[in-house]
């Protein structure tokens, strides 16, 4: 009997070691569980819909809030629904909102995206160690940006965000902002996306050194190069081994490949107020990308500290690599490397706006952001100390010539300012009579146009 009992005893035990890792490796696999999200406070009639269940039910004090659930309030109804950290998020009357995902990553971190279908909320976010918070409204993303507390509404269409600490990152198909402390904004998805209506553009191939290759849309063929090829949308170019090539835009902007690169101009176009809109999808290789967005935030949408999304950065520039979005803030000027799935963006001088699916973060002067494909910890590998090569300095010099151009010439351009600089390059600026001013190549005597050389 003894002998049978010890038998079963020793069974149990090995059959418990055996499932023991099963056990393990299943939450592993499976980290969203485990979150404490409940329902604190119900004023007035309050309902919850569990995500594949038809039926609204009464909501009261303590009811766990999953994953895909939805709150709902009516009239004169209130609810807070708090988070295992202490963070809060405040449902005002007539509010409808679904808790999109609720999760925790391998490492503990927590992922929490709201998306509010109408009404007011009000959200304070006490972030530990790297856990990410967003608020979706119709196209736009809410990102806080470490501690905040702010308010949001969506009623008839219309999107408006005020911060009453911290800040955060608002970005929509129209561009992206920060939004500080004692800010407010409104924004209406409808009226601001941005809407190209002509394709106007003048942007051409400034440089090009080595081979360099160009295919048009519509074409299954790439063809040679040539400096001053106008680039229009859906122009691809691509280097080849030891090449390199330069791309200028109407105010100055550039975008520059080093070898075996390859860009695509998804978007070149203008928006009906004249806002350039520049879009470019970086397959591969590395290149640098210098900005100088044009149109700044009108006096008028700062009236009351209000901030429409859209009038704050009317030029758009986006590059898109990989699963990422990097967006100009402003004036900047940043580095680009793709190899496979593993992306680099080194900031030289401004700011730039990276985003994938889930994440967004603002990236800084002086920082460098490393990411892989499908990965989240897309905010969190980021550091300081860039390293500059050979090809930083070759796009510095080109950066220094336009910059000694610009003030060695007696007159400047009004408007556009593409090609410019090439004319300091390959002569002079000479007075004429009549306070007048002329520019003459650099040739030599008896040289007289159009008679040598190629036109």
């Amino acid at each position: 009997m003894r002998y049978g009992h010890l038998r079963r005893v020793l069974v149990v035990l090995v059959a418990g070691l055996l499932f023991l890792p099963a056990v393990l490796f299943s939450q592993q696999q499976n980290p969203s569980q485990g979150r404490s999200v409940r329902l604190s406070s119900v004023t007035g009639k309050v309902t919850v819909k569990p995500p594949g269940v038809a039926l609204w039910a009464p909501a009261q004090v303590n009811t766990p809030i999953e994953e895909g659930f939805e709150v709902s309030t009516s009239a004169g109804g209130f609810a807070d629904v708090q988070l295992e950290n202490g963070s809060t998020i405040q449902l005002k009357e007539l509010t409808k909102a679904t808790f999109t995902q609720l999760t925790t990553d391998a490492d503990g971190n927590k992922l929490n995206v709201i998306t509010l279908e109408q009404g007011y909320a009000g959200f304070s976010f006490v972030p530990e160690r790297h856990d990410v918070y967003k608020v979706k409204i119709a196209d736009a993303t809410l990102t806080p940006k470490g501690r905040t507390r702010f308010q949001t509404g969506f009623i008839g269409g219309k999107m408006q965000a005020r911060v009453w600490a911290g800040s955060i990152i608002v970005s929509a198909h129209s561009g992206s902002l920060t939004l500080d402390k004692g800010r407010f904004m409104e924004y209406e998805p409808s009226v601001d996306e941005a809407v190209a209506t002509s394709h106007a553009r003048v942007v051409r191939l400034s440089y090009v050194s080595g081979r360099v290759m160009v295919k048009r849309p519509g074409s299954a063929e790439e063809e040679p190069a040539m400096v001053n090829v106008p680039i229009q949308e859906g122009f691809e170019l691509a280097t080849s081994e030891g090449s390199y090539a330069e791309v200028e835009f109407e105010n100055g902007s550039t975008a520059r490949l080093g070898e075996l690169s390859k860009l695509l101009f998804h978007q070149l176009a203008l928006d009906a107020d004249g806002n350039k809109l520049n879009g470019m999808t970086f397959e591969r290789g590395y290149a640098t990308f210098h900005f100088l967005p044009e149109h700044n935030l009108p006096p008028s949408a700062k009236r009351n500290g209000t901030i429409h999304l859209k009038s704050t950065y009317s030029d758009i520039y986006r590059v898109k690599l990989a699963d990422a979005t990097v967006t100009a803030d402003g004036k900047c000027e940043f580095r680009t490397d793709l190899e496979e799935d593993r992306l680099r963006v080194e900031v030289f001088n401004g700011s730039v706006d990276v985003a994938t699916s889930t994440l967004s973060f603002k990236l800084g002067e002086g920082k460098i952001l490393e990411h892989e494909s499908g990965g989240t910890e897309l905010a969190f590998n980021t550091r300081k100390g860039i390293v500059k090569d050979a090809w930083d300095q070759w796009t510095e010099a080109r950066d220094k010539q336009v910059q000694l151009t610009e003030r060695d010439e007696p007159v400047h351009p009004i408007g556009p300012r593409y090609g410019w600089s090439e004319l300091d390059t390959y002569g002079e600026w000479i007075a004429l009579p009549g306070a007048r001013f002329g520019w003459s190549p650099y040739a030599r005597a008896g040289w007289s146009p159009y008679t040598n050389g190629l036109w």
